[in-house]
């Protein structure tokens, strides 16, 4: 079972998150994040940076770019930028105000750690 690092509530990042599993996202990063797993952006949950993921669930918001093969946004999402994916799945009720495209790798042009 992997490994989920969690940004809590009342917890702010600021700088680049960088993980080598799973990023669970509760409080607000002020910086890019940078995961080799799936990054879950919770309903109270901020970004305001880069996302670069191989999974992006959205449900809180995102400033910035989600670079992913997998992108989910939900419901109560709020994405305010460029989505690079591979397949993305949006529902009902979603926030999204950018654009979209697709990306046989949308990792090729991720910073490297």
């Amino acid at each position: 079972m992997a490994q989920v690092s969690v940004i809590g509530a009342e917890v702010t990042v600021t700088g680049t998150l960088i993980c080598t599993s799973d990023v669970s996202v509760d409080g607000t990063v002020r910086g890019d994040i940078r995961a080799m797993g799936t990054v879950l952006v919770n309903e109270g949950g901020k970004i305001f940076g880069n996302l670069y993921a191989q999974r992006a669930t959205v449900r809180g918001s995102v400033e910035g770019s989600v670079h992913a093969p997998n992108v989910k946004l939900g419901s109560s999402s709020r994405v305010k930028g460029e989505i690079i994916q591979t397949r993305i799945a949006i529902e009902d009720g979603a926030f999204f105000d950018g654009t979209c495209r697709h990306a046989e790798n949308p990792l090729a042009d991720a910073p490297k750690t």
